[in-house]
């Protein structure tokens, strides 16, 4: 039982991992903050482009992804506002009750919208995802109605 609870727990967190790609066309790589929950996972792209995959760390410690770089302190130091904010969004997203990769980064990038519509999908989900399919259906009823 004790063991059931604890993967419980452990489902709804998130964590936020610092990546990079494949490089693109002109050699660069770009860094991503990959946020992920229950196996999902979702990237953002940060403002930050590498001319070399030697000065990406990997396996880094916290705050030490870039290395080497003459620019490294002010990425690094980038990275870690970027993730500081994605915390404060899921704090507020936990409160809410709809907390995904997805809204996170929506609230990151400044795209999401209070409209009507979108919060009524998004409750419909939220029903759909935590057992509740007959509200799910109302819901859904409800928005094709309208």
């Amino acid at each position: 039982m004790e063991n059931s609870e604890s993967k419980k727990a452990k489902a709804g967190n998130v964590t936020y991992n610092v990546m990079i790609d494949r490089a693109n066309s002109d050699g660069t790589y770009n860094v991503y903050l990959r946020i992920t929950q229950n196996q999902k996972q979702r990237k953002l792209k940060l403002d930050i482009r590498l001319p070399k995959q030697k000065y990406f760390k990997k396996k880094a410690k916290y705050g030490k992804w870039i290395i080497t770089h003459p620019k490294a302190k002010a990425w690094n130091d980038l990275i870690d506002r970027e993730i500081s904010k994605a915390k404060e969004h899921q704090r507020k997203l936990n409160e809410s009750g709809v907390l995904t990769p997805e809204n996170i980064i929506k609230r990151l990038t400044g795209n999401e919208s209070d409209s009507f519509f979108q919060f009524a999908e998004a409750r419909a989900q939220y029903f759909y995802e935590s057992g509740g399919y007959r509200n799910y259906k109302k819901y859904k009823t409800l928005i094709n109605k309208l």
